[in-house]
């Protein structure tokens, strides 16, 4: 059996030691993975892994971690079709610890607040608000990077300037 001592949650993933932070996103909605494509595509240092489906999400992410090397985020839309909808994902992810933080999208997101943050979910975005989510996955990769800088990140800046601090960050050896 592997020794998933680097695939550990808490623990600095190998894939934020070469500079690639590894993003699963579950979207059934193929209009809106074209969206978020094209909100990352001059981002080199985020690799984004896309799924249409929670089961085919999860075998990805089980395979990940069993090759140590685990995806830093996973963001979840909270309505998949099939057999896991994006809460069951998003408690599946917290209990095996497929991935440091999962956000979720979401048409209501008034509905979800409390009992998700319970469920391991770090950030609700609306699905009006999408644009949102490169400075998130941005805010996200500064503070699994450098927990200290992004603590002084909020104190002194805006959150749009995070994005920029983000991407100019080497990899943390």
């Amino acid at each position: 059996m592997a020794d998933n001592s680097k695939a550990e949650f808490g623990k600095s993933p190998e894939s934020l030691k070469r500079g690639k932070f590894k993003v699963l996103i579950i979207e059934n909605d193929i209009d809106f993975i074209f969206i978020i494509k094209d909100q990352f595509k001059e981002r080199k240092d985020i690799d984004i892994t896309f799924s249409i489906a929670g089961e085919k999400a999860l075998d990805i992410l089980w395979k990940a971690k069993e090759m140590e090397e685990p995806f830093n985020l996973v963001v979840t839309d909270s309505s998949l079709v099939g057999e896991l909808n994006g809460v069951e994902v998003a408690e599946a992810v917290k209990e095996k610890k497929f991935a440091q933080r999962t956000f979720m999208l979401s048409v209501f997101p008034e509905r979800l607040t409390t009992e998700m943050k319970k469920k391991g979910v770090g950030e609700i975005i609306p699905k009006t608000e999408i644009t949102r989510l490169p400075n998130s996955v941005s805010r996200e990769l500064l503070r699994q990077r450098d927990p200290q800088a992004f603590r002084m990140e909020l104190r002194v800046k805006p959150r749009k300037e995070i994005k920029n601090k983000a991407a100019e960050m080497p990899a943390k050896l």
